[in-house]
């Protein structure tokens, strides 16, 4: 059977990864205290730097105000207003349990649902709900009988 992976990288580049996501926000402060009070991901910024970092497992986090995103590029960028469809961070678990327990915890704190738990046809045990400006986060188990 052939491989499902297409394309190769580039001699001398086998080894690079994706290392750092970064979500541009409206509020820093807010959404910095949100993911790391309320989802839990330490952080060591104390509001003086002009971003902050995240240490997560398997990668780094980081947001960054949108404001100072067009001195730092030097273009313009436009941003969605509402829920933003355009990606989701996804936090997964060991456990289907789990994601269930989170979802309901994300609740008693009056984050935003989007949909409550539910086995997904592709093998995942999923929620989704949303940080303070919209960016939608899916919480993820495979199942048993996927994994």
């Amino acid at each position: 059977m052939a491989s499902m992976v297409q394309g190769t990288a580039p001699a001398g580049l086998r080894n690079r990864r994706f290392d750092l996501l970064t979500l541009f926000v409206d509020d820093l402060p807010r959404m910095a205290r949100f993911y790391r009070d309320t989802v839990g991901v330490p952080t060591p910024w104390d509001g003086a730097a002009p971003f902050a970092e995240f240490q997560h497992p398997g990668m780094r986090f980081a947001l960054f105000p949108r404001k100072a995103l067009h001195d730092a590029l030097g273009v313009e960028a436009t941003f969605p207003a509402g829920r933003n469809g355009t990606f989701a961070l996804s936090l997964m678990f060991d456990d289907p349990t789990e994601v269930d327990a989170e979802f309901e915890r994300l609740y008693d704190l009056g984050v935003p649902m989007v949909y409550g738990p539910r086995d997904e046809p592709w093998g995942v045990r999923s929620a989704m709900v949303q940080d303070p400006e919209g960016n939608l986060i899916e919480l993820g188990a495979w199942l048993p009988e996927a994994g």
